[in-house]
């Protein structure tokens, strides 16, 4: 077991294949909770779709995708970060349950600048092609939560916004369209984006898992992804400030 310089959290060490992870727990995650909420009444005048985190029951509880962005600039001070797509599935490959009845937030998928949060759609999308990123529909741009940087913007809905970092690797996921939704799957590629099954194994073989999607119109704009509760990959939320107490901040070691 590790610990964090002049804090106490525990990781769970593996293989040089499985990340070494936790959540935020015991002494480093209350301490952390103070730093955030400190944060965010320093930089964003505590906007009360950030003030979505507690303390409870030795573990911090709640996120959403504003929250995940603060904490991931925080985590770094420490050598730690949010987890990618990719880390998640690792995780769920290591241990099957240590992400059940829970859900992470994992990032934003821009499909379309016109419907679902159009106002940071247009936003990231104008930032996106002056990077040089495609997305449409059938091609969607998936940005991970460490691609990401949070900023006060007093025009949005909820007075948050988004910049793509320098550092940022987003990527086209063809799998995140409508056409996959309700696929199922039970591993992913190095991205950590589903590879459907096709080899005619039926549920009492292995566990699968299911690819959310909405139909329609209903998929436009940017929408945020997340690993929900039974580990399906969800990619309709439409709500960045939703959180309830199934939240958890996952940790990542660099």
């Amino acid at each position: 077991m590790e610990s964090i310089p002049q804090r106490k959290n525990s990781l769970i060490e593996n293989s040089k294949n499985i990340p070494i992870y936790n959540f935020l727990t015991n002494d480093f995650g209350c301490d952390l909770l103070k730093e955030y909420s400190s944060f965010v009444k320093q930089k964003f005048a505590n906007n009360p779709n950030l003030l979505v985190l507690k303390f409870e029951h030795n573990i911090v509880r709640g996120s959403n995708i504003y929250s995940a962005c603060v904490m991931d600039k925080l985590l770094s001070r420490y050598k730690l970060r949010a987890p990618t797509l990719s880390d998640a599935q690792k995780i769920v490959d290591h241990n099957t349950s240590f992400l059940r009845n829970v859900y992470v937030d994992l990032g934003l998928v821009l499909r379309t600048e016109e419907g679902k949060n159009d106002y940071l759609a247009k936003q990231l999308g104008k930032q996106a092609k002056a990077f040089g990123y495609t997305f449409s529909k059938e091609n969607p741009l998936v940005f991970q939560i460490s691609d990401l940087e949070l900023i006060k913007d007093n025009h949005s809905p909820f007075e948050l916004s988004f910049n793509i970092k320098e550092s940022a690797e987003p990527f086209n996921a063809k799998e995140l369209s409508k056409e996959y939704n309700n696929k199922k799957f039970y591993k992913t590629d190095k991205r950590g984006i589903p590879i459907f099954d096709k080899n005619g194994k039926n549920s009492d073989e292995i566990e699968k898992r299911t690819n959310f999607i909405q139909n329609g119109t209903e998929s436009d704009g940017l929408l945020g992804v997340y690993l929900g509760w039974w580990s399906d990959l969800i990619s309709w939320l439409d709500d960045f400030s939703y959180s309830c107490d199934g939240g958890r901040i996952v940790t990542i070691k660099k």
